[in-house]
């Protein structure tokens, strides 16, 4: 099996050809493991020296990173067809053989050789998300849809054949008396697009359900449940003060759901649909 690293790029001024190496991509043909060095995308990003440019880099890490997790089939002729005809702002190397096994020390010589850094601080930030995403999802299931279960609905999904609605949308809870009650939990360890795109759905959900059940907008009660980005991360942090700014919902922290709870109980929200 041919182990072999091709070097993830970003064209930093395709006019002269500069680039930029940002990560890599490791893999045998059959699996693939994958690093991004924080600094180097700070760095792509400032000399590109448009926001819009960085928000790319962004995505396209992400869908890198994703195919990865999905073990998507990374041979070598791939990336020599990559690295032959990607000449916009992504770019990538012609594979480079290694003459190593396929396992995390490798990875780890290879990210130390190239970019003097450690691929064990993204593995373990990798690992603490998917740690917390399994505290939140105990809690949720604990503090709300287990006392819920029996008087509203949850986890219910809503898709396309049912609502005039282009789109599947999960509400973690929904029920209704008179006015629509419901809340959806929120993980803001995702990236902005994501973000983005589950605040627009919400919204859109919101105003569907409420024309569908002649229920008034003013009159619903609809909860993102989140815990709030840090400040650092300024645009993830936008997303979340403009869901608190907008009136269609109520933004509340995973330890305030007794809020939902006892709304529910005060309205005697019940199964509707």
């Amino acid at each position: 099996m041919n182990v072999f690293y091709s070097l993830v790029k970003i064209a930093t001024n395709i006019s002269t050809g500069d680039s930029l190496a940002i990560g890599l991509v490791f893999s045998d043909g059959k699996n693939c493991s994958y690093f991004f060095s924080d600094k180097k995308k700070k760095l792509a990003s400032k000399l590109l020296r448009a926001e819009s440019s960085a928000m790319d880099i962004d995505f396209f890490t992400h869908q890198i990173i994703t195919n990865c997790e999905k073990k998507e089939v990374f041979e070598q002729d791939y990336f020599t067809y990559l690295s032959n005809y990607c000449n916009g702002l992504l770019q990538f190397s012609a594979p480079n053989p290694v003459a190593a096994p396929f396992n995390d020390e490798t990875l780890e010589f290879l990210v130390k050789m190239i970019f003097s850094e450690s691929s064990k601080k993204t593995n373990n930030i990798k690992e603490n998300k998917e740690k917390r995403n399994i505290i939140l999802k105990e809690k949720i299931e604990q503090n709300l849809i287990q006392p819920l279960k029996s008087k509203i609905h949850t986890h219910y999904k809503f898709e396309p054949i049912n609502l005039p609605i282009p789109f599947s949308f999960e509400l973690d809870c929904i029920g209704q008396n008179g006015a629509l009650i419901g809340a959806k939990v929120e993980d803001f360890d995702s990236n902005r697009q994501t973000l983005n795109r589950h605040f627009s759905n919400y919204l859109a959900l919101i105003s569907t359900l409420s024309n569908k059940y002649n229920s008034p907008l003013s009159e619903n009660s609809f909860f993102w449940i989140a815990e709030e980005p840090k400040l650092t991360d300024k645009k993830k942090h936008i997303i979340w003060e403009t869901a608190h700014k907008n009136p269609l919902l109520k933004v509340i922290n995973p330890d305030e759901t007794e809020k939902i709870l006892a709304l529910v109980e005060d309205k005697k929200a019940t199964h509707f649909l």
